[in-house]
Parts: structure tokens; sequence; C-alpha cells
């Protein structure tokens, strides 16, 4: 029998996760490393550590913190449509930032400039801005986005992950430094990871490592619906046929960019941010050809970043329906066939901003 529940890591101290590409510690080309937000890979090795065995999925991670309520709530990638709204030229800049949604105008999908796919033209939203990276915003304001309205967003609905700087001397290179910045979460900061296991769970608090070096994080065990997360934003009785997929962990495809395509439905429209590096182990089939190594080799894979939507038509509410019932709040398919266990490509379902 699969058991579910919700396991939140709290740092103990600053966490390093690096991108896939190379890092040589003082070296000219790579004088700085950026940490990132943990990989759906790096919490899928940390849940099997717990667990003492291989989950049957993990989906995440997520940015979690308590609310006024006493539960856990999910905090999620800003979507990359939702944008500052731009000061206005002579005014004073106002103390709380608006925000606004970039609009598709849908109808006229086919008069705008757009990437010719097999399957039509898939054109991105008409106005202009950019969303702020690493930037996290509450469920409430998710659930309205989802929705199809403009969020309501506060300085309340927003948080960002403090970064701290460290310097250190690289090894092998005598008098050279490098710099690192690392993730430092607050005491009420907590990263969330929803899991599937056939192996038994430990309650309550338990010791675990996470990122580099293993740094030790105390993990919350506790059940799924003690942390509030985003709905689905299309109800039962709505007859929609045009929906949105935000993606909230990096997403791996075998078409790039492209998800896969869902039964009845077409890709109109997308906004994705820039590529993230994601690195794997591939072995056997996975080599080039004529190499001899009997060691594992490391392939590096671009992955469409948290936050980027799409929008897909569907030929009848009822496919719409079915595909936001299979999938909010579950894997697109990924590539790489592992990897669809590991949680890359959680997205989220609701309805596009016209």
């Amino acid at each position: 029998m699969i058991e579910h529940c919700v396991m939140l890591f709290q740092a103990t101290d600053v966490l390093s996760f690096r991108d896939g590409r190379p890092f040589n510690a003082g070296a000219a080309f790579t004088p700085s490393a950026q940490s990132v937000f943990p990989s759906p890979s790096t919490m899928f090795g940390a849940v099997t550590d717990i667990l003492g065995g291989f989950p049957v999925a993990v989906r995440g991670p997520m940015l979690a913190m308590p609310n006024t309520h006493g539960e856990h709530e999910s905090w999620l990638p800003i979507p990359v449509d939702v944008v500052p709204v731009p000061e206005k030229l002579g005014q004073p800049a106002q103390p709380n930032q608006q925000w606004t949604r970039l609009r598709w105008a849908l109808d006229d999908i086919d008069q705008r400039p757009g990437v010719e796919t097999e399957t039509g033209i898939v054109a991105g939203p008409i106005d202009e801005g950019s969303t702020p990276p690493g930037m996290y915003m509450r469920t409430a304001a998710m659930n309205s986005y989802l929705a199809g309205a403009v969020p309501f967003i506060r300085d309340s609905s927003l948080k960002a992950i403090t970064r701290q700087t460290q310097t250190g001397l690289a090894r092998g290179h005598e008098g050279m430094l490098y710099e690192a910045s690392m993730l430092r979460l607050d005491a009420s900061q907590q990263i969330a990871v929803l899991v599937e296991t056939n192996e038994p769970v430990p309650r309550g608090v338990v010791s675990g490592r996470l990122g580099g070096r293993g740094r030790p994080v105390n993990v919350d065990v506790a059940n799924v619906d003690e942390l509030a997360l985003p709905k689905c934003g299309l109800g039962p009785d709505d007859d929609n046929v045009i929906l949105s997929v935000t993606l909230v962990t990096p997403g791996l495809f075998r078409n790039g960019w492209i998800p896969p395509r869902p039964d009845g439905g077409t890709l109109i429209g997308a906004a994705t941010g820039s590529p993230v590096a994601m690195s794997r182990m591939q072995s056997g089939r996975g080599r080039q050809r004529g190499s001899q190594s009997s060691l594992p080799e490391w392939r590096v894979d671009w992955a469409v970043p948290p936050g980027s939507t799409y929008v897909y038509r569907f030929s009848a509410p009822a496919h719409a329906q079915r595909f936001a019932d299979k999938l909010h709040l579950r894997c697109l398919k990924p590539d790489y066939k592992p990897q669809r266990s590991q949680g890359f490509g959680l997205c989220l379902i609701g309805k596009a901003g016209q």
C-alpha cells in the first residue's frame, strides 16, 4: 500500500546547491558559483536517505512557511507572465509595488509573431515586462492566478531566499581564491516535498542531510493535508477549453522547451525563462560511441525553469477537465525515465488570463 506524506526540511546552516554546469574553484573562467534552489533529484536523494529505500515518487521541492492558521503554506515560483507594473515617468516610486498579469489575446494569436511548430503557432503574451528571479508567491495569491484573475499581491505575498557569500582558498591553485554564494533559510522557511512510498514512514522530526557536503537538516514528516497547496483553477462545472500550465519545478522534455502534447489539446502560447542546467550520470547506452571507460559519465541537460507558463486549447471541455484532473500538482512526463518519479515538471493547472 502506497503511503502519502509531506517532508519539510528545515536547514540548521547555510545550504549549497549548484546547477549542472562544472565549477572549477579558482579558475579564471569560473570565478564564482551561485547556489540555486535544490533540484528535484537532490530532494529525491534526501528522501531516499531518510526512508532507507527508494520512494515511489517525490513531487517538489517547494518553499513552505507557517501561516496565520497554524498550518504550513506552500510558496511557489512566480509565473513568468506575472510582472511588476512599470513606474510612470514623473511619478515617485510606490512603497508597495503593484503587479499585473500579461495578456495572451488568444483570439488574435494567429495574427501575432510566434514560433511555428508542427501543430501551429506558439505565441507569447502581447504585453511586456520581466518577472524578478528567485521570488516565491504564497498559495492564496497563486489560487487567484489559477482562477484566471490578476493576482492580488501585497509585499507579504512575496518572499525571497537570502543569499550569503563565502570566499575560500582553491585547492590545487596556490594563492587563488574562489567566491560562492550559499542559501540561508530563515527560521520560518522550509523546503517541502510530497512523497509517495511503500517504505515505512517515520513521523515527527527526524535528522537528515541535504545539499553540498551533506549539510544537516531537521525534517518534519507530516500528513499531506498539513501543507496548504494551490487548488486547480478549473472547477468541475466549468466549460473552459483554454488552460494554463505553470511549472513549479524544472521541466525536462524530449522536444526541448515543448512539453508532451496532451490528448485533445494543442499548445498555442508559452512564456518561459532562461534554461536551467541539470546534470545526471549516464552509463551503458547513454555514453558516446567508442568510450572505453567503466566509470559513469555526466551529462548536462537544459531544463525549462520553474515559473514558465504554457497555454493549451482543447477540442472539448471534457478533454480540458480530464487533463486538469490528471495533472494538477502532478508531473509532466520528462525525457529521461528515472526522472519521472523525481519531481521534474511538477505543474499547476488553471485558466489562462485574457
